[in-house]
């Protein structure tokens, strides 16, 4: 902190006896006299003071609806400026409680990305776009970043360079006065950063991330990618557009678009170097989740400068968790986290319609469909599978919201369908019996049981339940065994319930049998894995990858009853590539089934 000479301390004096804390008009000075270029730089000083004594004349801006974190950082700083230097400075939006064009004379501190030429001119100055910068501009003290999470490390290092640490060498912990001018400025350059990316000759900041206008997982691949070059690369980051527009630059092209010229097989993925600039495609919607971990490689934040080449090729396989492609019959079973009040839908539903899209079930049981109006903000989910055919089977008077069957109506007929529960709430069993096209015919089950909060945390009560769930199961499938009658009955859902449980000891005693036990090939692993992770500043689930669980312990399942004589269980599979383990805490698990 700059001292004051003799000479600023009797203008201060002047000053307060004004009630001014500054001297904003400033006498043009005679250029040789040492006098009045004494003056003017005693008011430079003046002018520079934030507070004095315990006053200001600054208020601190925020954007208007600013994201959480930079309010939390808005409201340290407010409490650091009482705290350390006894001052009660106000806060104000931009917009609300200020107009977002004031006098360039108003005293302001704005904090984030605030819609004033001060704010706009900082951010021109920094050299690293993904940093922050505090700089005084006129009257104006500008604390700025990259994203939300830079401008609170702005305001974090205000307060602690700044107001605490001079605080705290102070007997009384607290400051008279603070200034801060333009020599004071302090811009935040991140250490190790790629500083040029070249591709095909043109550097990366010249270029944009192009995906499509539809394709959501695509979409999530470039998110992931830019916000990985914002994080990494030190100068301006691609924007992300769709093809939707007219564009005639060079893009970063991930996804089939309008301009997109390579093609890769099923079960594979491309990246190449084109005249376009870089085009990323996959066979499955899966392969964009390890695009993005290849272009992570292709780009690494360990080299300073990347240089890629005309016709660069890189290309790789995509995990197939399945042992057959096609089967007579495929029924699938999902979890999809309804709890949208602890868990945001965001880009949930859009991926989870890909994932089934992907895969094409005959028949698909969703459980938590209905909680804390999911439906609601799974609208795309729900119109893209009745775009593709699939036709909805659900009991929403009788409590069965939660947990439809969607069956795709292009391979199944729909015969029969129920719905039966052991108590009032959402938790039972819909049931559907469908005929295939070649004259076969068949019953699913789609089942949610009870978990421990349904019965107000009580463990005990919860298995109670649960074991009625189980049989309420079990009286469902003797009623379709009695109209149907030599039929294959696949049975699965959440149970909450492992194997060894009560709740599973009764529905394999009821003449059940497990997948696993019949199936050629079965999965040994749980579909659960703990909830995703949700970034609130980025609108987005961060990506993450499948951790194994013994299936011993599994919650989720697929039985099997009625008259199994007629099919052949070819595998049972849970999908846990990337792009699963995002969408829930629950993957899918599929059943494939052949006729005999």
């Amino acid at each position: 902190m700059k001292k004051i000479k003799c000479i600023v301390a009797v203008l201060c004096a002047i000053c307060m006896t004004l009630g001014i804390l500054a001297c904003t008009k400033q006498e043009t000075p005679t250029q040789n006299s040492d006098t009045d270029t004494q003056l003017s730089e005693t008011q430079a000083e003046l002018q520079n003071i934030i507070f004095k004594d315990g006053a200001t004349d600054f208020y601190i801006i925020f954007p208007e609806t600013p994201s959480a974190t930079v309010f939390g950082a808005v409201r340290n700083l407010q409490e650091a400026f009482k705290k350390y230097g006894g001052v009660d400075i106000a806060i104000k939006e931009e917009g609300v409680d200020v107009t977002s064009v004031p006098s360039a004379q108003t005293r302001e501190i704005l904090v984030g990305d605030v819609d004033r030429a001060e704010t706009k001119a900082v951010k021109a100055d920094m050299t690293d776009i993904g940093g922050y910068a505090i700089a005084r501009r006129g009257e104006k003290l500008v604390i700025c970043g990259g994203s939300p999470a830079m401008v609170v490390k702005g305001v974090d290092y205000f307060i602690s360079t700044y107001l605490k640490a001079p605080a705290l060498k102070n007997e009384s912990k607290t400051l008279s006065e603070l200034s801060f001018g333009v020599d004071d400025d302090y811009f935040f350059v991140r250490m190790g950063l790629m500083t040029s990316i070249k591709i095909d000759g043109a550097e990366l900041e010249n270029f944009k991330i192009m995906t499509s206008d539809t394709g959501y997982t695509e979409a999530y691949a470039a998110e992931l990618f830019a916000d990985y070059l914002y994080t990494y690369y030190g100068r301006k980051t691609p924007a992300i557009i769709t093809d939707g527009g007219a564009y005639d630059g060079k893009a970063i092209i991930i996804g089939k678009t309008a301009r997109t010229t390579v093609s890769a097989l099923k079960g594979e993925y491309r990246i190449e170097v084109t005249a376009n600039g870089i085009e990323a495609v996959s066979g499955s919607v899966a392969g964009y989740m390890d695009i993005f971990n290849r272009l992570k490689e292709i780009f690494p934040s360990s080299s300073s400068t990347v240089e890629l080449k005309l016709g660069d090729v890189w290309t790789g396989k995509i995990t197939d968790h399945t042992a057959v492609a096609q089967t007579d019959i495929k029924v699938m079973y999902h979890n999809v986290l309804g709890y949208v009040d602890k868990y945001p839908a965001a880009n949930r539903p859009d991926m989870t319609l890909q994932i089934y899209l992907e895969h094409t079930p005959d028949v698909i049981g969703l459980q938590e469909f209905g909680q804390t109006y999911y439906r609601a903000y799974a609208k795309n989910l729900t119109d893209g599978l009745r775009a593709a055919g699939y036709v909805e089977i659900c009991f929403t008077s009788q409590g069965g919201t939660g947990n439809p069957i969607f069956y795709n109506s292009e391979t199944l007929t729909l015969v029969d369908s129920g719905y039966a529960r052991a108590r009032s709430g959402d938790k039972g069993t819909t049931w559907a019996v469908f005929n295939t096209k070649d004259g076969k015919t068949l019953a699913v089950t789609n089942s949610h049981f009870a978990a421990n909060s349904n019965a107000g945390g009580n463990a005990t009560l919860g298995n109670t339940y649960r074991v009625a769930d189980a049989q309420t199961l079990l009286d469902v499938i003797s009623n379709i065994n009695t109209s149907y009658p030599n039929i294959p009955i696949i049975v699965g859902g959440d149970f909450n319930s492992s194997m060894s449980s009560d709740p599973g000891r009764t529905l394999k005693d009821g003449g059940l049998t497990h997948a696993t036990d019949i199936a050629a090939k079965s999965a040994d692993y749980s579909a659960w894995i703990s909830y995703p992770m949700y970034d609130a500043d980025r609108g987005y689930y961060l990506p993450r990858s499948f951790i194994w669980a013994n299936i011993a312990g599994a919650l989720d399942h697929i039985m099997l009853g009625g008259d199994t004589s007629g099919i052949e269980v070819r595998e049972y599979a849970i999908l846990n590539d990337k792009l699963a383990c995002v969408v829930s805490d629950h993957l899918p698990q599929m059943l494939y089934v052949d006729w005999k």
